[in-house]
């Protein structure tokens, strides 16, 4: 269960990031 858990929360964490990547990215080209 502690395993399905943090698994979650990594793919979480990795969405979040390449998420705001994407918008810093995109904020700064345009």
């Amino acid at each position: 269960m502690l395993i399905h858990l943090l698994t979650c929360l990594a793919l979480t964490a990795l969405t979040l990031t390449v998420f705001s990547w994407y918008v810093l990215t995109e904020e700064r080209t345009s």
